[in-house]
């Protein structure tokens, strides 16, 4: 099974879209407060909503781009952990 939790793509000749799943709330928060982006489309299971998508234009890409990487890094990183035999 592959998880995405975001992703960017074109959308038209003059934007791009960025879709969050709404696990990363600090990040959806920043983007809230902090950019000027439509919110295009939103994705609801069972009544939930578990994701957001929005219209970043050409300018902001690479804000954007960065976001992206930062969020799938951090989903994607192998965590070292220790087990102990408590036997």
């Amino acid at each position: 099974m592959i998880v995405i939790t975001a992703e960017l793509w074109r959308q038209t000749e003059s934007s791009f879209a960025l879709y969050i799943d709404t696990v990363h709330e600090r990040e959806i928060r920043n983007i809230k407060r902090s950019r000027d982006w439509d919110i295009t489309a939103t994705y609801q299971k069972n009544g939930n909503l578990i994701g957001i998508q929005w219209r970043v234009p050409e300018l902001d890409y690479r804000i954007a781009k960065r976001i992206e990487n930062r969020i799938n890094k951090s989903v994607h990183e192998i965590k070292d952990t220790t087990i102990l035999n408590t036997s």
